[in-house]
């Protein structure tokens, strides 16, 4: 693979406001007919009222972004499990599935659906295609944009784009599992609202995008920010071409933002490792630490070893600078966190203020941005990319 491109961020703006833009459509698509989210809210109060349990289903990355959504509901007091894990709880009749699918016909999803209703639960489906059998069997359906939702001669995708790659997107749903987030996060705003559901889910959700839009702004209008953009674009480039491997980590709601998007530069043959290999990191290798705060303890842990025996370190965070910022070779500035404490040790309980996922939702649209760009300065194609997916 050669690089296509030098000092290029044409797609990974494209890419940013296109995720964006179905991201706006997401929520207006919501309020526009808020019925089903309505019902999907009332069905969550009663069953937290009654002490069921809300258990989560969805492969791959929609799994992750379901997973981030559980841990969202887990801040509120809902009690929620994870179909499959370790620990999950047992379906009883009265609880809880939410599924999410982009597809709506993902076989291990459609199997744990097809269960939790011979068990009694209530099925809650979130998909791109309310004629697949996730949105066919559910007893209340939420259809959020996925890829085949973007109108075919999107302004963003241009003819320079199409040469290389079908969409600035390639492969498999980024915007469905990115909106997924965003709706998660509307969710757990109308379900803390004092005044009604809807309210609550737009004050969040237009929050959230905004901060979005901020970060793409600051990113690409001042030079020395662009400047650090290309800079870590080439570090990926580099990472990729010479084969060396990449370590993801994060803690809490970035841990499973790392999660997600160690998936996606696998696709673009990235070298990833799980960080219980972490004792085979080399000097050549590279470390992506996210942390809104900058401060979380495990991952200046990480970013700390690294710098030791000379490795590359990304951090991704709100703040500079920060504990973490101090530690990197190369910091990007995502905005969506507020304060500099780290959560990870701090205790939460559902009375605490309502905490808002701006920093992960910026952060997983940047580094899919981040791919996309290097899908086309790498010149892989879609084709490419599936092949890797697992």
């Amino acid at each position: 693979m050669k690089p296509l491109q030098e000092n290029h961020v044409e797609v990974f703006e494209t890419s940013v406001r296109l995720l964006m833009d179905q991201g706006k459509a997401a929520v207006n698509s919501i309020l526009r007919s808020p019925d089903s989210f309505q019902e999907i809210c009332e069905t969550l109060k009663v069953a937290k009222t009654e002490e069921k349990v809300i258990h989560i289903t969805g492969m791959g990355r929609s799994g992750k972004a379901g997973m981030l959504i559980g841990e969202l509901l887990k801040n509120i007091g809902f009690r929620v499990s994870y179909i499959g894990k370790t620990l999950a709880r047992p379906i009883r009749e009265g609880d809880v599935a939410i599924a999410f699918s982009g597809s709506g016909w993902t076989r291990e999803t459609c199997a744990d659906v097809d269960f939790a209703i011979r068990k009694g639960a209530t099925i809650l489906g979130v998909t791109a295609d309310l004629r697949s059998k996730i949105g066919r069997i559910s007893d209340i359906n939420i259809k959020l944009p996925g890829k085949k939702d973007i109108p075919e001669g999107s302004r963003y995708v241009t003819k320079q784009l199409e040469q290389i790659i079908a969409t600035p997107l390639a492969p498999m749903g980024t915007v469905f599992e990115l909106n997924v987030i965003l709706f998660g996060a509307g969710l757990l705003g109308g379900l803390n609202s004092t005044s009604d559901y809807i309210s609550g889910y737009e004050t969040v959700t237009k929050k959230i995008l905004h901060e979005l839009d901020w970060t793409l702004s600051d990113l690409l209008s001042y030079e020395n920010n662009k400047a650090q953009l290309i800079s870590v674009i080439k570090l990926f480039e580099d990472t990729i071409m010479h084969k060396y491997r990449t370590y993801w980590i994060g803690a809490g709601l970035t841990d499973i933002i790392a999660g997600m998007h160690a998936m996606r530069f696998q696709h673009l043959k990235t070298e990833v490792e799980q960080t219980y290999e972490w004792r085979f990191r080399d000097k050549n290798d590279l470390l992506i630490a996210i942390s809104g705060s900058g401060e979380t303890p495990p991952v200046l842990h990480y970013a700390s070893e690294a710098r030791e025996i000379g490795m590359q370190v990304l951090g991704l965070t709100a703040f500079m600078p920060s504990s973490l910022s101090n530690k990197c070779t190369h910091v990007l500035v995502v905005h969506g966190r507020e304060y500099r404490e780290s959560a990870h040790n701090k205790r939460i309980n559902s009375s605490a203020e309502l905490f808002i996922p701006a920093f992960e939702y910026s952060a997983a649209n940047i580094l899919d941005g981040i791919a996309a760009q290097l899908a086309f300065n790498l010149g892989m194609s879609e084709p490419e990319m599936e092949h890797e997916h697992a």
